[in-house]
């Protein structure tokens, strides 16, 4: 289960429950339970499944190596990366693609973004190496119906109890939510 909030300029702050399992993709979104397509649970759980391996995040930092530092934070190793410039779209391209998320609609509207700075921040236990958190920060612009819209995404990811979690109890209303439709790849492109 996961909760955050969403604050969207005009309408306040908003808080989300989102439950990922082998039923399906459920969110609660303004007091209304809808469920994601099976397709986009597919690349959530792939993309949940790669941030749980440290091969596939540490991969990650490669390409990256002379823009990331590591440091220790308490009981953590904490790989860090700044990338802004002429680097920063080829790095969201490349986590989009490495985080399963990837997909014709999400290449299309990354093209059409004009990412200026994205820094990444990876935590894994020195003892274990386990991952402990996944923080994604952009900033970017882009243009939609010939608007220009300003975006700082903050993601912050705190991962633990692995191996814990018996079982997941989704609420009887969620599984009851209908199924969205969403636009089809090819529209996403034209």
């Amino acid at each position: 289960m996961t909760a955050f909030f969403l604050r969207l300029p005009g309408q306040g702050e908003q808080k989300m429950e989102q439950y990922i399992t082998d039923a399906g993709s459920f969110s609660l979104v303004n007091g209304q339970w809808i469920k994601m397509p099976a397709e986009m649970t597919e690349q959530v759980m792939s993309a949940m499944q790669q941030s749980a391996s440290p091969e596939k995040q540490l991969e990650q930092f490669k390409s990256i190596t002379e823009f990331t530092k590591v440091t220790e934070d308490g009981e953590d190793y904490v790989l860090t990366a700044e990338v802004s410039g002429d680097n920063v779209k080829e790095l969201a391209k490349s986590y989009m693609n490495q985080s399963g998320s990837a997909d014709p609609q999400m290449t299309a509207l990354m093209d059409q973004m004009d990412i200026k700075s994205m820094t990444i921040v990876y935590g894994v236990n020195q003892k274990t190496y386990l991952p402990t958190r996944t923080d994604v920060d952009m900033v970017m612009d882009m243009t939609a119906d010939s608007q220009k819209i300003s975006i700082d995404m903050k993601m912050k990811n705190e991962i633990g109890q692995h191996n814990e979690i018996k079982a997941i109890e989704v609420p009887k209303e969620a599984l009851q939510a209908k199924e969205i439709q969403t636009p089809s790849a090819t529209a996403a492109v034209k």
